[in-house]
């Protein structure tokens, strides 16, 4: 098996971020995301050793977004695993946590902000995935989302599909990651490795 970790944009040299209230730059930090996402798929691909029909993605958190654009996007892809990430501003405008964070910023400039980028909205793109398999990964313990926005981002994603939330922070658990390379086994074809191996893969960061 072959794997190419991209670094996000956000973390480049020289990147600054913007962090004023309804900017351009985080539209644009996901679009670059995207397209880099892309290009890694370009890199993976032109290999000889890469089969074409065996492609699949894995994205957590700011990632999980980018691949949801990705899957609706990139039809290269057999699978996409993604974890704790927001898939739908229209699930989203249905939270409690939306409906007060609309308040405290200003529902009049939150919203015109959203209807210009309304292209911007990934559950737009994770809605048309198939044929990929998508397998939503999720938190019990999260800042910002809650079970009721989960199960609505599985209702956008298109069949094929799975879901599981689990009893973690943000970022997930032994479970979580034992279940995630069942499924790129059983979705690549390949044999899965032992559990020792999989038990010995290091936990995901948790931010403080």
């Amino acid at each position: 098996m072959i794997s190419l970790l991209p670094d996000h944009v956000m973390v480049q040299p020289g990147f600054v971020e913007d962090e004023t209230l309804f900017n351009e730059n985080q539209i644009s930090v996901m679009v670059q995301q995207v397209v880099n996402l892309r290009r890694g798929a370009d890199l993976l691909l032109a290999r000889p050793d890469v089969d074409p029909k065996r492609l699949a993605y894995v994205g957590h958190s700011c990632d999980a977004s980018a691949g949801g654009f990705l899957s609706g996007i990139d039809r290269r892809f057999k699978a996409f695993d993604l974890m704790a990430g927001d898939l739908s501003d229209e699930v989203d405008k249905r939270s409690k946590t939306f409906q007060e964070f609309r308040q405290k910023v200003g529902p009049e400039r939150l919203d015109e902000f959203m209807k210009a980028h309304a292209w911007m909205d990934a559950g737009k793109y994770v809605s048309h995935a198939a044929s990929a398999t998508v397998f939503l990964q999720y938190a019990t313990d999260e800042p910002f989302l809650d079970e009721e926005m989960e199960k609505g981002y599985f209702g956008v994603v298109s069949e094929p599909r799975k879901y599981k939330i689990y009893k973690a922070p943000h970022a997930l658990s032994p479970e979580a990651t034992r279940d995630r390379v069942a499924f790129l086994s059983e979705q690549l074809s390949i044999k899965n490795p032992p559990a020792t191996a999989v038990d010995g893969i290091p936990a995901l960061s948790q931010p403080p």
